[in-house]
């Protein structure tokens, strides 16, 4: 990439990420969901003898650009009419070490409703809904998800008949500490109709390199190079890059990285 070479690492996401930048010198930079950060924040402030590890994710951690919104998509069978119908129920939200997992916890805590979240892994959870063995998949991403662009339709319904449902998110206090957005039938094809849900904001991070550091200065232009290209990426790139505004800032709490400087 124009002189940059990116190796992509596999990982389980937002926590996993963070605690990659931290303790990997080999890992310079991460996507993360970054309500991660705000969960943390809370963690720090409401008990300020936080174990050291919590605190590191969130002290040595720098954003460098902010992404796209990553959308929450909230499936559930076709009897649960509402959020408040999942009290109690099995929700699927990915493994432990995702931002979606934590994400899950923060709105439906955020909410007032109580449900068992179960780590599992997509698409699996979603064949478990539809097999009936729990009650709704909780799945946080930029949409069109790619996974959840295929065979939905089919496990939606069966002979005509529905089966699964995407749930609207439509809770005043969720729509507080998140952003409001819809998913319509021009993102995915098997909707029939709008659906009103929540979205977080996504970033590229890094650690907190002091400004003269050697990596800064790579980081620097890496991000100048996105920045100058993109109205290219917008054009020919995914369609997540035309959400990207580089000139959005963050909250106080979330640092900027030195390296933009």
């Amino acid at each position: 990439m124009h002189g940059f070479t990116v190796r992509v690492v596999p990982s389980e996401g937002s926590l996993e990420n963070l605690q990659a930048i931290v303790q990997d010198e080999q890992v310079h930079l991460a996507i993360i969901q970054t309500d991660v950060i705000d969960w943390l924040t809370e963690k720090m402030i409401n008990n300020p003898t936080a174990a050291k590890g919590l605190r590191d994710l969130k002290v040595k951690t720098r954003w460098l650009m902010p992404l796209y919104q990553e959308e929450v998509h909230l499936f559930a069978r076709h009897e649960i009419r509402s959020l408040e119908d999942l009290q109690a129920k099995k929700v699927g939200a990915g493994s432990k070490r995702a931002g979606n997992f934590l994400t899950a916890g923060r709105l439906f805590e955020t909410a007032g409703i109580d449900p068992q979240i179960v780590p599992l892994r997509f698409p699996e959870a979603l064949r478990k809904l539809a097999q009936g063995e729990i009650d709704a998949v909780m799945i946080v991403g930029g949409a069109p998800v790619p996974f959840l662009e295929q065979d939905v339709d089919r496990l939606l319904s069966r002979q005509g008949e529905e089966r699964l449902r995407l749930l609207p998110i439509e809770n005043k206090k969720m729509q507080r500490h998140y952003s409001v957005v819809k998913l319509d039938p021009m993102i995915y094809s098997w909707l029939q109709e709008p659906v009103t849900t929540v979205a977080v904001k996504a970033a590229l991070v890094t650690f907190d390199f002091a400004a003269d550091h050697a990596q800064c200065r790579v980081l620097g232009e890496f991000v100048k190079l996105i920045e100058n290209q993109i109205g290219w990426l917008r054009e020919y790139g995914h369609r997540k890059w035309r959400d990207v505004d580089p000139s959005y800032l963050f909250p106080a709490h979330f640092q900027r990285s030195s390296c933009l400087q």
